[in-house]
């Protein structure tokens, strides 16, 4: 069931348009069967506000191609129909303003209740026909079972109208008006049906993942990388069919390391791969076969997810990360099989595998300046505060600040020369103090305490502008002045780990 969203000059069907090959019928309420031809209608062309049921008898594909009149009068572009009896009518969408283009995106916007807006309360249903397959085939004008029906008040819980599509609606009152508009034809874009990938906003922040000694405690597929693949430039919906992403491991054999894969697009498990690891063993190819099973629709975009299940840990500080490039997807336009154009890549940021140590979490970040009537006294305060969880041991990170490595960087990340003089750094913490003469902060085994880096910068030099990056902290297990069992957590991305700048005027 077809319609057109303009007037027409003329149209043409793939196949000769005769009655061996094609029926044409419009539902109409006014005709005694209820049906009735384009001739009987006085049509010769196919117009705006009607539906045409086209019946293709050939047994093949056909294509009809609708030719947009570009030489109309402005009151040519306005369109009325009137319902002469009470019944089924099959319509068509012209309605510029809210009707969806037969390739938008699949974005509910309710436009049914505004396109329909002159027929309020004189019509008691609605069908849309085409509605079985709208989620494989967003374009589609073929009737399919089941249809979905509304009535007045659930009408926007129909997909929104298309411009080429067309519908059925039982009008109650006699002399129902319905009316339409066009604009000017655009030009459509006919380019390539494109598929971008790109770094996504859900890629896990590179961290300490912690794997238990006991595979049987957590035996669960961990997210290491995220990606978005991108259809925004597409008209068409595209079908995926591999997905090849590459796994670097540094100091460990990939096969010593990972237990199984996975990869989640938009929610959709994909757990059918092939892994193919160099010869040193560190870097792997793994190759998910999604055979169709995953669609990416026409002008939106999806994050994909790729999970890890490690093996028994025996060993500390592998560190684990994954990229994609687009020359790695096999993928085609879902509804013709034809080709995309890939383009774009996505890099994972860098995990650190163990099996103890500390799961470290932002918790504030705070910056001031502090101004004084003195000669170039003016001061900053910079303030990170973390949340540190002890994992797989006790945690005892010490006192003393010189344990802390941080830095003052200006507002392009370049770090400054400070004199020691003219800062003061404290480290404070919920802990409890411990260790060696209660020289450290004690985290017990699974417990989380806040820790806290303040330092104060007194430039005395005017117009000083400066920000805090913290860098790393040390810690062990112990609580001993010897550094035999230390361990360090670093500061990654370091752009999660700076405060604002500040501009220390004096």
């Amino acid at each position: 069931i077809v319609s057109t969203p303009m007037v027409l000059s003329s149209h043409s069907f793939s196949a000769a348009e005769t009655s061996e090959n094609f029926d044409i019928y419009i539902l109409d309420a006014s005709k005694p069967t209820g049906w009735a031809t384009m001739s009987d209608l006085g049509q010769t062309e196919f117009v705006p506000l009607y539906g045409y049921f086209i019946n293709n008898k050939t047994n093949n594909h056909q294509t009809l191609t609708l030719n947009y009149d570009t030489s109309l009068e402005p009151n040519q572009k306005l369109f009325e129909r009137t319902f002469t009896a009470e019944g089924w009518y099959s319509i068509g969408v012209a309605n510029a303003e809210y009707a969806k283009t037969q390739r938008a995106n699949r974005e509910d916007t309710n436009n049914p209740s505004k396109i329909l807006s002159l027929l309020a309360g004189k019509y008691d249903l609605l069908i849309d026909f085409t509605n079985a397959v709208y989620q494989s085939d967003r374009k589609s004008v073929a009737l399919t079972d089941p249809w979905k029906a509304s009535v007045l008040s659930d009408i926007d819980k129909l997909n929104d109208f298309r411009d080429t599509k067309g519908y059925a609606i039982y009008v109650k009152e006699v002399g129902t008006r319905y009316n339409g508009f066009q604009n000017d034809p655009a030009a459509e874009n006919v380019g390539p049906d494109q598929l971008t990938v790109k770094n996504s906003s859900s890629n896990p922040d590179g961290t300490i993942l912690s794997i238990d000694d006991n595979y049987e405690v957590n035996p669960y597929f961990m997210p290491i990388f995220a990606f978005d693949l991108n259809s925004s430039n597409s008209a068409n919906d595209i079908m995926l069919n591999k997905i090849k992403v590459e796994v670097v491991l540094d100091g460990n054999n990939y096969s010593s390391v990972v237990d199984d894969a996975e990869l989640v697009i938009d929610g959709v498990v994909i757990d059918d791969y092939t892994a193919s690891t160099s010869s040193n063993g560190l870097v792997t190819d793994l190759t998910f076969s999604v055979d169709g099973d995953f669609i990416v629709r026409g002008g939106e975009n999806v994050t994909t997810e790729l999970g890890i299940k490690f093996k028994d840990l025996e060993f500390e500080r592998t560190t684990i990360t994954a990229s994609i490039d687009s020359s790695s997807i096999e993928a085609v336009v879902a509804e013709d099989v034809s080709i995309v154009q890939l383009s774009g890549s996505a890099v994972g940021d860098i995990h650190t595998l163990r099996k103890a140590g500390v799961v470290v979490e932002l918790d504030s970040v705070n910056s001031s300046v502090t101004t004084s009537d003195g000669a170039l006294n003016d001061y900053a305060t910079y303030e990170i505060a973390l949340e540190v969880t002890a994992f797989g041991q006790d945690v005892f990170i010490p006192i003393n600040a010189a344990s802390t490595l941080w830095s003052l960087v200006d507002g392009n990340g370049s770090t400054l020369t400070v004199p020691s003089a003219s800062t003061t750094v404290v480290i404070t913490s919920s802990a409890d103090e411990g260790g060696a003469g209660d020289a450290f902060f004690e985290i017990n085994e699974g417990s989380t305490e806040s820790v806290t880096v303040t330092v104060t910068y007194t430039p005395s030099i005017a117009n000083t502008t400066a920000r805090l990056q913290l860098l790393s902290f040390t810690f062990d297990e112990t609580g001993t002045v010897t550094s035999s069992d230390d361990s360090t957590w670093s500061a990654e991305p370091a752009s999660t780990y700076r405060t604002d700048t500040e501009t220390i005027v004096n």
